[in-house]
């Protein structure tokens, strides 16, 4: 997708490709259990990142649905491989994914 000068396009237009519409993942880490071992981050940096005041994992801002709340977001169906790798590597269990049903 081309981008204007000076124009950048609205989130949801990442989501697209095309005529056709990609699916979305909801993504969420329960952070009070977080042990900042940075296997999220090491696995999915495009979504994870640790947090600089309390160390804990995070969403990247980009894909965040609210950005007050740093532990949920919305990721385009491109980087679901990489976000199950942490859901399933994560030592803790504190990260969770599903689909959102267009």
């Amino acid at each position: 997708m081309r981008e204007r000068k000076g124009l950048k396009p609205s989130q949801s237009q990442y989501f697209y490709h095309g005529e056709e519409p990609l699916a979305k993942i909801r993504v969420w880490i329960d952070r009070d259990q977080c042990i900042a071992d940075m296997v999220c981050v090491s696995l999915c940096p495009d979504v994870f990142e640790m947090s600089e005041e309390d160390g804990k994992s995070q969403i990247v801002a980009k894909w965040r649905t609210d950005p007050n709340n740093v532990a949920e977001g919305v990721v385009p169906e491109d980087l679901k491989d990489c976000v199950q790798s942490a859901v399933e590597s994560c030592p803790v269990s504190i990260i969770h994914m599903e689909e959102i049903p267009e």
